[in-house]
């Protein structure tokens, strides 16, 4: 499931994240958290499903991570970076989401999608809002039950993760390289965000797993 980058040799220079491995790591992503601590709600929806079904939500959450990724990675081919956290204005203040940033490197569809929004404007502008619920399939996890228009597909935010603010961060910018460094996570659906809308979860280094998952049992 992970693939390694052809520039993964390059050498890194500040530290990363290694928490666990419930998460879409930057050399390629793809795993969705299982973390025990789930939702009564989610536990009871997902012991009315077969074994099967709950398999083929899980393989479809890994695929849709696995898109992030790729589009994380061909935003770095093209800008040199990986996306900042969010979309500022000039003054650093926050305006748009990540997800917003990459959709044109997730197909032609987001491709118009992201022509469509104002950039300058915030994600609850009168030209921005109405665009929350064309939220891209790629941002919905199938077992999750949170409010339309809205993700659990969410970055890790502090000082010494692959997105700490306004800048984007260099492959050369992890010192475990991207393989030991999380990128994206699935956090419970209590703490789901529109997906246009900047905020993330934040790293909470006393229980750094607390606020993953739950979709999917342990098998």
């Amino acid at each position: 499931m992970i693939h390694p980058l052809e520039d993964h040799k390059m050498a890194p220079k500040t530290s990363a994240l290694g928490i666990c491995g419930v998460a879409v790591l930057l050399t390629l992503v793809a795993f969705p958290a299982t973390a025990p601590c789930q939702l009564m709600a989610q536990e009871q929806a997902n012991a009315e499903l077969s074994p099967q079904q709950l398999a083929m939500m899980q393989s479809d959450a890994v695929h849709q991570l696995m898109l992030i990724g790729f589009a994380l990675h061909d935003y770095h081919n093209h800008k040199r970076s990986f996306p900042a956290a969010f979309i500022s204005d000039g003054d650093g203040k926050p305006l748009l989401s990540w997800r917003v940033a990459i959709l044109p490197y997730l197909g032609d569809d987001a491709r118009a999608l992201y022509d469509e929004f104002d950039l300058a404007e915030p994600w609850d502008s009168p030209k921005n809002k109405p665009l929350i619920e064309k939220i891209p399939e790629v941002f919905r996890c199938p077992a999750s039950r949170s409010p339309a228009g809205t993700t659990i597909y969410q970055t890790v935010r502090g000082s010494s993760t692959a997105f700490p603010g306004a800048e984007g961060i260099p492959i050369r910018g992890f010192t475990d390289g991207t393989s030991n460094t999380i990128a994206v996570v699935e956090v419970k659906d209590e703490l789901a965000v529109p997906w246009t809308k900047p905020v993330d979860c934040n790293l909470n280094l006393a229980m750094p797993s607390g606020n993953l998952g739950g979709h999917f049992k342990r098998s």
